[in-house]
């Protein structure tokens, strides 16, 4: 079992990387080659679906008292766990404590769009219904 966590960031969706696994305690994630796919495949694990915003080197957000536990991710960006990424053996690396890594995750925001039914009586024997959206102010007749 593994948790990722970001730490030292203003927000929520920012910091750098700390990660739990199997028995080690909360470590980094070293920087050495860390772009926006290792990035993007962390904030999709750290619950951030629709991933970062931006990979961050040398220690940007700060560092963590733990040990490094992964050092040389490489990961595609479509991965849907670090574990599925190419790394050196863990707690195998060559970081100082200035090359944690980081990452900002996109915000994305759930929009709920009403939408009215709407009765025209032509006639005592016909009506026409539409479909009414008002933040878009076109209809569609059903």
């Amino acid at each position: 079992m593994y948790h990722i966590r970001l730490v030292g960031g203003q927000t929520p969706n920012e910091g750098y990387i700390e990660i739990k696994a199997f028995d080690y305690p909360f470590g980094g994630i070293c920087d050495d080659g860390f772009r926006d796919e290792e990035a993007n495949v962390i904030c999709k694990m750290a619950g951030f679906p629709l991933g970062a915003e931006k990979a961050y080197v040398g220690s940007h957000f700060g560092n963590g008292n733990g040990p490094f536990l992964l050092d040389e991710l490489n990961c595609q960006g479509h991965e849907n766990s670090i574990l599925d990424c190419k790394f050196n053996p863990w707690r195998q690396h060559d970081c100082r404590v200035s090359e944690w890594a980081g990452v900002v995750c996109k915000l994305g925001m759930i929009y709920v769009i009403p939408l009215f039914k709407i009765y025209y009586l032509v006639n005592q024997h016909q009506k026409i219904s539409l479909l009414y959206n008002p933040l878009v102010l076109q209809t569609a007749q059903c």
